[in-house]
């Protein structure tokens, strides 16, 4: 006599479980962007959430099968433990992230496993060369003093200098991955006194330290991001209703013209989402980031603040 209502029960506990993310894979390409399978570099073996983003362990693999790197995010930010690897499977970097920082120490090895180099990340963002060797095992950088080479991750520029008591010291000279000149600077105890970079077209870039490294601006400076979101903010009727507030933080690509693209909630708050979607999806362009002169595609993550009062 009591089964009915019981198995009545059971059956809409069980139905309102969430489905657990299915894992997907996913091509890139050389730079980790999305393609398609025939131009692919790379595959991401990965689970991703309902609002698409990435939850746990990640994997990426050459498409050839060899392990590239693994990871962990919590909703979209990675945090947990890093690890990448050579084509002949021997370790090539190891660290820790943060809520998508880099914290404490890295290390980097050559693939024949000679430590490369040493990284420090300081809790306020700042990174510190500690030391560095050759692929023979000669240290060339010890406790932040000494020559230093270094090939960003995707294998496209070089740049070597010297650094002195952890800043950069001398002149630094940077080349694309077909030996043309990148860059050239002066550098005098950290401060940037004069640089020239060229893009792979031919131009040339001069800048100050100012426009050494930039981000992503909104046209006015904080104070019109400020009015333009409390003039744009449509409060969502539910969320009045039923009195829900609080902080939901968007973030987006910003392209080498402004325009904002790969909009994503990567702090979300049931009722708010798609109004702060929606809000950063019809901003304005913004003025883009700089690296040595030269306008860059780069991140931003923008809080946006819900109150009611």
């Amino acid at each position: 006599m009591y089964f009915f209502p019981v198995f009545l029960i059971t059956f809409l506990s069980l139905a309102q479980i969430p489905t657990a993310p299915a894992i997907e894979k996913e091509f890139l390409d050389k730079f980790y962007s999305p393609t398609t399978e025939e131009r692919a570099v790379y595959y991401r073996i990965c689970k991703r959430d309902d609002m698409k983003r990435l939850q746990g362990k990640v994997k990426i693999f050459r498409i050839t099968g060899s392990l590239c790197s693994e990871m962990n995010y919590v909703d979209g930010l990675r945090d947990g433990y890093y690890a990448a690897y050579h084509a002949n499977g021997n370790l090539a970097t190891k660290g820790l992230y943060e809520v998508d920082n880099r914290l404490g120490m890295w290390e980097y090895w050559y693939d024949n496993h000679q430590k490369q180099r040493e990284e420090i990340y300081t809790p306020d963002g700042k990174l510190k060369i500690d030391n560095y060797w050759d692929n023979r095992g000669k240290q060339l950088l010890k406790n932040g003093t000494g020559f230093y080479e270094y090939t960003d991750e995707l294998d496209v520029t070089t740049e070597k200098g010297y650094f002195k008591d952890y800043q950069k010291d001398g002149a630094w000279v940077g080349y694309f991955e077909d030996g043309k000149m990148y860059f050239q600077e002066e550098w005098q105890a950290g401060k940037l006194i004069k640089g020239v970079s060229h893009d792979l077209k031919g131009d040339t870039y001069t800048y100050t330290e100012a426009e050494y490294h930039t981000t992503p601006y909104f046209h006015g400076g904080m104070a019109e991001l400020v009015k333009y979101l409390k003039k744009t903010m449509k409060y969502p009727k539910e969320a009045q209703r039923t009195g829900v507030e609080g902080k939901v933080s968007v973030r987006f690509t910003v392209d080498t013209e402004g325009n904002i693209k790969d909009v994503q909630v990567i702090n979300s708050i049931s009722y708010l989402n798609e109004e702060a979607l929606r809000i950063v999806q019809t901003m304005p362009q913004w003025k883009p980031a700089l690296l040595r002169g030269q306008k860059i595609v780069s991140q931003y993550v923008l809080p946006i603040t819900f109150k009611l009062h």
